[in-house]
């Protein structure tokens, strides 16, 4: 391979620098060249034997066990239970199967703006439209909160004043440093309008009980007596937005849930995801969402950039023959990417997988952005591959009592109307924050239904304000959820007519 030819040179051009730069080489350089590392980085586990072709990758035949692999066969826990939602007062069901008929079933999107159909420009956002587009997002959410809060006239709180005033603001840090872990002393207020950009340091000795994190957007009351604090007396609890009530919804719709990483970490040989198809095989439900990574670039032996083949040809192969061959006639399914995925554009908001021909053969498969807001015969799902509970974790400084943490980071990300509402986002995720908070709309409502994978615990089921929040852990620690969603009665709500579970596969 011709290193000149991979970086995009013409084959004259390429022809050309390469007999000058043979002309230039001292007589005497005898040392062959070595492979081009860019061949090297495009590839994924190579083994001593000849390329067997994208149809039957090496990485998928019978590979010697591995630590991780024996653990996941030695498992003892396969087909236990571990959390439940409305145990008790929902029945659980005899069967997990589907409705057998996938032309019952239509996935749209919530709204045109709430899944991202296509690739866009990025690497081009400049500081000042990124900061545009903050403020305009702040300024967005403080009249959102004076409408829904009934808010009294806002003042600027690095004004000083005698009097007690209202004020709506995004909370930072004062230190930029990732090393530097936010807490109460080091909290400050960013302003929005004409004061854009001003930030005011907070006193909240006062609050008995708060939970906040930079990049939140909140409504405080206090003072500004000394011209330098904003000292705080209270902080709002800011209200998450309904649930849609009208639903479409005339029979059980039953759907599993499933997080990469779908392989575990020493080798590729997707011993979970074999599990998990074949565990659906005998009860398919209606609809299968798979939230990558699919090719996780954290894997050990992605790591090695070593291989017979392109990322993209092995993740085609792997859908292929892992996915695809034992997907039942009567199942729709979701693919969903996600920014650890090292085949795929590494930006946040994700475009969808691109299509290939075994896809476009396939009705019943949609390739589907991360994140987004979709509709499944009018119940309202949303769901982001980024682990925002993590980083919520992380970053949340906490004062007294501030109750469930499980139910409290979903929360965060519902008030705040994003999938990422963190200032600076996770490590790793490169946001374009024009895309994600003024040109797309994520969470245009509360969904019924919000898929938030998360490393934060081995997965949890919550009611939180009228929406399920489901984090299915991943299920290289072979976990996935199921879920079985009843027709609401009358007095009744999608969260109290629906039963979901964590399943051990």
């Amino acid at each position: 391979m011709d290193i000149l030819g991979v970086y995009g040179a013409s084959p004259v051009v390429a022809k050309n620098l390469t007999k000058k730069l043979d002309d230039s080489a001292p007589a005497t350089t005898t040392t062959p060249r070595k492979q081009p590392l860019t061949h090297r980085r495009n590839s994924v586990h190579a083994t001593s034997t000849p390329s067997r072709g994208p149809d039957t990758p090496s990485s998928f035949a019978h590979q010697k066990q591995t630590p991780a692999s024996q653990r996941f066969e030695s498992r003892q826990n396969a087909g236990t239970v571990s959390a439940t939602l409305n145990e008790g007062n929902v029945a659980v069901p005899s069967s997990w199967r589907g409705n057998g008929n996938p032309e019952h079933v239509s996935i749209t999107p919530y709204c045109s703006n709430s899944v991202l159909t296509k690739p866009y420009r990025y690497m081009f956002q400049k500081v000042a439209s990124k900061a545009a587009a903050l403020n305009d997002w702040l300024v967005e959410l403080e009249m959102h909160y004076a409408e829904t809060l009934s808010l009294p006239d806002r003042g600027h709180p690095g004004v000083a004043s005698q009097s007690e005033m209202t004020t709506v603001g995004r909370i930072c840090c004062d230190s930029e440093s990732e090393r530097v872990r936010a807490n109460p002393s080091s909290l400050v207020l960013e302003c929005s309008g004409e004061f854009a950009g001003c930030r005011v340091p907070l006193n909240l000795k006062s609050v008995s009980d708060f939970s906040l994190f930079p990049g939140q957007v909140v409504a405080l009351d206090g003072t500004n007596t000394s011209h330098e604090e904003f000292c705080v007396s209270r902080v709002h609890e800011l209200p998450i937005p309904p649930t849609p009530q009208e639903t479409t919804l005339t029979e059980p719709l039953s759907i599993a849930i499933a997080a990469g990483p779908f392989s575990v970490d020493d080798n590729l040989s997707y011993q979970p995801l074999v599990e998990l198809m074949s565990k659906l095989q005998d009860e398919p439900p209606d609809v299968l969402l798979l939230i990558g990574p699919f090719v996780d670039a954290t894997s050990e032996e992605v790591k090695k950039c070593s291989g017979d083949m392109m990322y993209d040809e092995f993740f085609r192969a792997l859908v292929e023959q892992k996915i695809l061959s034992k997907l039942p006639s009567s199942m729709h399914l979701i693919l969903v990417p996600s920014h650890r995925d090292v085949h795929h554009h590494t930006v946040y908001p994700q475009p969808p997988f691109p299509s290939w021909p075994a896809i476009q053969k396939q009705p019943n498969v949609h390739l589907l952005s991360d994140p987004a807001c979709i509709t499944i015969n009018g119940v309202v799902f949303g769901w982001t591959s980024v682990d925002v509970l993590m980083q919520l974790n992380r970053q949340e400084v906490i004062v007294g009592n501030a109750g469930d943490k499980q139910s409290r980071l979903p929360a965060h990300i519902l008030q705040q109307r994003s999938f990422c509402p963190a200032l600076p986002p996770p490590k790793g995720v490169n946001v374009e924050v024009d895309e994600l908070l003024m040109e797309q709309d994520f969470l245009p409502v509360t969904p019924h239904f919000v898929v938030l994978p998360s490393d934060f615990t081995r997965g949890f089921i919550k009611g939180i304000g009228g929406c399920v929040c489901v984090n299915p852990s991943r299920l290289s620690k072979g976990i996935f959820s199921r879920v079985k969603i009843n027709p609401p009665t009358s007095g009744n709500s999608i969260l109290t007519s629906s039963i979901a579970q964590l399943v051990h596969i």
